[in-house]
């Protein structure tokens, strides 16, 4: 869904990012931003207007948890806890956690830590 959503081959135009105070100002009086309805209908609102909020991905996140195909594994997922990992977390935190803030700062993506994480990662992926 990701994918799909940055790589739309009808898209003509570049879309400016914005930060949250200003997608809200954008979305003004739609009832487009919501605990559970942030979704579709805000993005698309938006590239209408030229522009993508910085946090797109949670707004599909959003579309994805709320199909009724998953419906039972989204119910089974909020009994369980979230294991949260934070930058500094050792490596087995990391690994068991199913949300693990990471950031873009170089610093952080040089380091040895964010490195291992990245190994981890592709592992499990490809």
């Amino acid at each position: 869904m990701a994918i799909e959503y940055l790589y739309q081959p009808h898209r003509k135009q570049k879309l400016e990012i914005r930060g949250l105070n200003t997608t809200r100002k954008l979305a003004a009086r739609r009832n487009l931003i919501s605990k559970a309805g942030s979704g579709y209908p805000l993005l698309e609102h938006l590239e209408r207007k030229g522009f993508a909020p910085y946090f797109w991905l949670f707004y599909l996140f959003n579309e994805v948890v709320s199909c009724d195909d998953q419906a039972e594994t989204w119910q089974q997922i909020q009994l369980l806890s979230n294991n949260y990992a934070e930058l500094d977390d050792d490596f087995s935190q990391y690994r068991n956690a199913f949300i693990a803030k990471q950031t873009y700062r170089d610093k952080y993506v040089q380091g040895e830590r964010y490195q291992e994480r990245i190994t981890f990662l592709k592992q499990e992926i490809l």
